[in-house]
């Protein structure tokens, strides 16, 4: 396996196959970004990976309990406001809410999305929340 890449676990057989063959190279840079917000905003947003001139809150700390980084993809139309603020991002992923937050009425972080910056790597331009269902 690569030096500092993660794997995805496929099938019955448990077959660990890393994200940049799930995912692409960048779509994987997208996870391991929403995997560093997340561990940022468990901690209160300290070492937040925001873009220049961007302020994104990541509100309750207990809000990202359990959290999990979702699905890459590059931005289509009608984004939600709350996730161009920075720009238009060059991706945007969901933020898969953990059993602790999944409450009825719990508010929990939705999507992400990032912008390039430009020594190649990402910084976090917008943040969406959900209002789980019941």
């Amino acid at each position: 396996m690569f030096a500092g890449a993660a794997a995805v676990t496929l099938g019955a057989g448990g077959c660990a196959v890393p994200e940049t063959v799930v995912w692409g190279p960048d779509g994987a840079a997208v996870k391991s970004a929403t995997r560093d917000v997340i561990a940022a905003a468990q901690r209160g947003g300290d070492g937040l990976p925001a873009c220049p001139g961007v302020s994104v809150v990541t509100g309750d700390p207990a809000a990202w309990r359990g959290a999990g980084a979702g699905e890459p993809e590059r931005p289509g139309p009608d984004l939600p406001a709350e996730l161009t603020r920075g720009g238009e991002p060059a991706w945007v992923i969901n933020v898969e809410a953990g059993a602790e937050a999944a409450a009825p009425g719990a508010r929990v972080p939705g999507s992400l999305a990032f912008s390039d910056l430009a020594d190649g790597g990402l910084c976090l331009s917008g943040l969406d929340w959900a209002n789980v269902g019941g």
